[in-house]
C-alpha cells in the first residue's frame, strides 16, 4: 500500500523549526531503580515541548477514533478492556495537518 503525506502547511513547518532551534535538553527527573541512571520522563519533555509549542502557536490536538469495547471473563469476574486509535493533529492559526501513519 502506497503511503501519501499530505503538504504540511508552511506555518507549522515555521513553528516546528521555531521549536528545534531553541529546544534545549530536557532535564533528568526520574531514576531509574534497577540501573541507577537518570532519565528525563515521559512528562517531562511533554512539559517542556509543550511550553515551546504555545510560545510559537502551535498545538497538537489528539482525538480518539475508532474505540472498541471487549468484555472478557477473568478470575475474578467479566472485566471490560478498551481499545483506542489516537489520531494526531497539529494545527496553527492558518493551518492544520495531520498523517494517518501518526
Amino acid at each position: 500500500m502506497k503511503h501519501h503525506i499530505q503538504d504540511i502547511p508552511p506555518s507549522i513547518v515555521r513553528a516546528i523549526a521555531e521549536i528545534q532551534k531553541d529546544m534545549k535538553s530536557v532535564t533528568r527527573d526520574g531514576k531509574n531503580a534497577h540501573g541507577g541512571y537518570m532519565f528525563a520522563s515521559t512528562d517531562a519533555v511533554y512539559a517542556a515541548l509543550s511550553a515551546k509549542m504555545g510560545q510559537v502557536g502551535l498545538t497538537m490536538l489528539t482525538l480518539e477514533t475508532d474505540p472498541e469495547f471487549v468484555t472478557v471473563e477473568g478470575a475474578k469476574g467479566p472485566q471490560r478492556w478498551g481499545k483506542f486509535r489516537f489520531t494526531f493533529v497539529l494545527a496553527t492559526e492558518e493551518g492544520t495537518w495531520t498523517d494517518d501513519s501518526c
